[in-house]
């Protein structure tokens, strides 16, 4: 996804933080600027998900798919990682997680076309993935049934059941995955200050959701249901997230 600001001559020029935030701020490029707002709740989700499912990333590699500002990866430095990575399909959040020093990849991650898979060949021996919110299910799920949707995934070279096994052939032994789907939007907001949370992608019937195709690609691929953890599930935006542990 290359947003027309990535192609501003100003964009290029850039070598700090502060004037791409402020780049942002200038042109309005609310989809970067809400993932910046939002950054002290996105650490406080990663680390209470992190501490609940007891996953030590001290002395680890960590991967985040489709991280957005990277608060993840902050977070996974200061709980001891020694190698923090990332891939997402916007230039903005690269550059911003190039200019913090991290190993960041641009790649439309839903592709396998003209490339050798969905995830960029450099990234691999990690010890624990994760993504929250980076592929949209909904879609997955129509892939299966309507045949206009299973014609973009032809083109695209996209395969959920393929996608997950190629996610997990990058995990170390003893490596675990947390991946938390994206879901579908809905005509009106839910707004709920406990969490804190106002948006339009939410579920109606989570049992449905927790029962549909994705759901069951990963289950055969041995992930187990995650809910209830504090900050990061959500009854409605996020019910459900899917664990899986290489045991190998």
């Amino acid at each position: 996804m290359f947003t027309k600001i990535s192609y501003d001559p100003l964009f290029k020029l850039i070598n700090n933080e502060a004037d791409l935030v402020k780049l942002a701020k200038e042109r309005n490029f609310n989809y970067f600027n809400n993932y910046y707002s939002e950054r002290d709740h996105k650490r406080v989700s990663f680390r209470n998900a992190i501490s609940h499912l007891n996953i030590n990333l001290r002395g680890k590699v960590f991967l985040d798919i489709g991280p957005g500002t990277g608060d993840s990866l902050d977070v996974a430095k200061e709980m001891g990682a020694v190698r923090c990575m990332a891939v997402d399909m916007e230039p903005f959040f690269i550059k911003l997680l190039l200019l913090r020093g991290y190993q960041a990849y641009l790649k439309n991650y839903t592709t396998s076309r003209l490339t050798s898979g969905f995830f960029p060949a450099e990234v691999g021996g990690v010890d624990f993935i994760w993504s929250k919110g980076a592929l949209n299910c909904v879609d997955v799920n129509n892939g299966a049934k309507n045949i206009v949707r299973k014609s973009k995934d032809y083109i695209k070279g996209f395969d959920f059941n393929k996608w997950i096994i190629e996610m997990k052939s990058m995990l170390n032994p003893g490596g675990a995955i947390l991946f938390m789907p994206a879901v579908g939007r809905r005509k009106e907001k839910l707004i709920d200050k406990k969490y804190p949370l106002t948006t339009y992608y939410y579920v109606d019937d989570v049992e449905s959701w927790d029962r549909s195709f994705f759901s069951e690609i990963l289950i055969r691929n041995e992930f187990s249901l995650i809910k209830d953890i504090s900050k990061y599930n959500h009854p409605k935006a996020f019910p459900t997230a899917f664990l899986y542990r290489n045991e190998a």
